[in-house]
């Protein structure tokens, strides 16, 4: 049964990767925001606007005052610049995560179906995912909006190998001593 499924889900993911990879850059960075407005919730709509809170100072200090200095405040360039790169931020963190997710389940769906066959099953999972990641990210090339980048395909090799540790400890199997 394993014979038969694991390489239809390895087609799977990688039919998923190079789908991802074929998004336009508008496209590919609205799939991130679905993700990132998930993260940030109701928490980001508040950041978004910039809502900061003044506390009144010394003992004469009007209410009336303190309330337009916080309105003053709240439209103030500065709030909204920071939300911006705090956004900038976790999207870049959730678009590498996904890099990482994706080959770590790509090394481990490989090295499963290579063990039914071969010794060293990570090691073959691990550089399968750097041949795709490299094609992965030449791919990457065509769509309007996109660029490859080498870092990406040594985030992609690092996810191939958090994959292939797993796929070690759940199964059990050693590195030879000689590794």
């Amino acid at each position: 049964m394993l014979r038969i499924l694991s390489p239809i889900l390895i087609a799977a993911v990688m039919l998923m990767i190079y789908l991802f990879s074929a998004q336009d850059g508008a496209a590919s960075l609205g799939t991130s925001d679905i993700i990132v407005n998930v993260m940030i919730g109701s928490a980001g709509k508040s950041a978004a606007e910039g809502a900061v809170s003044i506390p009144e100072t010394g003992a004469g200090a009007d209410a009336e005052d303190a309330s337009a200095d916080t309105k003053a405040f709240q439209h103030a360039e500065a709030p909204d610049a920071d939300n911006a790169k705090r956004r900038k931020t976790i999207t870049d963190l959730v678009r590498k995560a996904g890099h990482i997710g994706e080959f770590a389940l790509l090394a481990f769906l490989i090295a499963l179906h290579v063990s039914l066959y071969r010794k060293r099953p990570w090691l073959w999972a691990i550089a399968s995912c750097a041949v795709y990641a490299a094609g992965d990210e030449l791919h990457q090339l065509l769509p309007a909006g996109r660029s490859a980048s080498i870092t990406d395909v040594l985030i992609d090799i690092c996810g191939a190998a958090a994959g292939a540790v797993l796929f070690l400890l759940l199964t059990r199997r050693r590195l030879p001593a000689d590794h």
